[in-house]
């Protein structure tokens, strides 16, 4: 046992200023290539400036943190120790922004342990690969995107009242939400419904109109893109 125990040496490797400062170069050219990437293909008002210097700062931190701990044992403790006292209270908004931070967090492991070509490469890679499905639409579908209001007067304010009527037009719906209206004597009934191939919205607004005596029946229609 004092044996195995003598023979157990933890390497312990310098790093010079220059080593350091090429590895956080080259990991600050890489991470705003991913950061780059994620301003390209974000949509909209998803975008967030604050995350886009996030997956700098991580790439650089990781960097960092990889290049002290080296191949000592005693400091990867020590750091995971400190580290884990601290406590992040914002939340990642999508499931996306979590796969960049991986990436970000990647390319610093690589950097951190000067294997460049390896961070390079795969910054390289999968950027190109996100970009593509990005601008391919890569996964996605377009659909119209329907809502259906009906008023019903109380006493008929029921999915069962709609059902004949929608089973012979639309493919499938669903309640989104009731509404009292006219003090209480009728309900505003919505739904999301999608109409089957071939059939004319006016009939299906036609049919309801003859059950809620011509009364409110509004259709609001658009596209939307939906993730698959």
């Amino acid at each position: 046992m004092d044996t195995l125990i003598n023979n157990v040496q933890i390497i312990s490797v310098e790093v010079g200023p220059l080593s350091v400062l090429v590895a956080m170069l080259i990991a600050f050219l890489l991470s705003l290539v991913i950061a780059y990437t994620y301003r390209a293909t974000q949509l909209g008002s998803d975008y967030s400036t604050s995350f886009f210097h996030t997956l700098v700062i991580i790439t650089l931190v990781v960097t960092l943190v990889i290049m002290i701990i080296g191949s000592d044992i005693a400091r990867a403790f020590a750091l995971v120790g400190s580290l884990s006292i601290i406590r992040f209270r914002s939340a990642v908004r999508s499931a996306r922004d979590l796969g960049f931070l991986f990436l970000a967090m990647a390319v610093g492991m690589a950097c951190g342990t000067r294997f460049y070509i390896a961070g390079l490469l795969a910054t390289v890679f999968v950027c190109v690969m996100i970009y593509a499905l990005w601008r391919l639409d890569f996964g996605t579908r377009v659909m119209r995107a329907q809502i259906l209001k009906v008023w019903l007067p109380k006493e008929m304010a029921s999915e069962e009242t709609l059902k004949p009527v929608f089973d012979r037009h639309l493919i499938n719906y669903g309640l989104v939400g009731m509404e009292s209206v006219r003090q209480g004597a009728a309900v505003e009934m919505v739904f999301s419904v999608r109409f089957k191939s071939g059939v004319e919205e006016l009939d299906l607004l036609n049919d309801i109109r003859a059950i809620n005596g011509n009364d409110k029946t509004l259709l609001l229609s658009g596209q939307q893109l939906v993730d698959l």
